[in-house]
């Protein structure tokens, strides 16, 4: 994949360790959508620089959620920021993998 004209996909699932309003993130250069079980929660699927979005759901504690993200890069620079949430009451608030660690694309 060279550095510009790409898309990519990235599926996951999230656990919420509690039951609350969490607010989810996706940054991106150029376009940017994201799902969380099934529900659209940003769509910017439009050339631009980068720019951060961000959609609010309610889980429940230890019930696990779908993710999807797509992203596509159409020219100049490339910026993908994956899937990040806050709990609104609590830090962090999602079991997920080692914050270290990066989803790979589909």
């Amino acid at each position: 994949v060279g550095d510009d004209q790409f898309s990519c996909r990235w599926t996951g699932e999230i656990e919420a360790a509690y039951t609350e309003t969490y607010t989810f993130y996706a940054a991106a250069d150029d376009g940017v959508r994201l799902w969380v079980d099934g529900i659209q929660l940003v769509d910017a699927w439009i050339d631009q620089g980068t720019t951060e979005y961000s959609g609010t759901l309610d889980l429940i504690a230890g019930n696990k959620y779908s993710f999807i993200m797509e992203q596509y890069e159409n020219g100049i620079s490339s910026l993908v920021e994956p899937v990040h949430t806050k709990a609104d009451n609590s830090a962090g608030g999602i079991n997920s993998a080692d914050p270290g660690e990066q989803p790979e694309p589909e």
